[in-house]
């Protein structure tokens, strides 16, 4: 992510969001984004094309490693 360093977390709905990352079986292809709780439908929010970018969207949203769901 190239721009401005954001000093703050962003803002998410905890209650009615849950983080996740979405990965191919196939390509082996991650997106990071939000599970609606309600219905169970993936949000996503951006590719992570390597570690570095997954720490740094995880970072960006106030999110800790051990919260994130992975599912294929």
């Amino acid at each position: 992510m190239i721009g401005r360093r954001r000093s703050k977390a962003r803002q998410w709905d905890r209650e009615a969001l849950e983080p996740a990352i979405r990965k191919s079986i196939c390509t082996g292809e991650e997106t990071f984004g939000f599970v609606r709780r309600a219905d169970g439908s993936f949000m996503d929010i951006c590719l992570l094309r390597d570690m570095d970018a997954r720490k740094e969207i995880l970072s960006e949203y106030g999110v800790a490693e051990d919260e994130v769901r992975i599912f294929y």
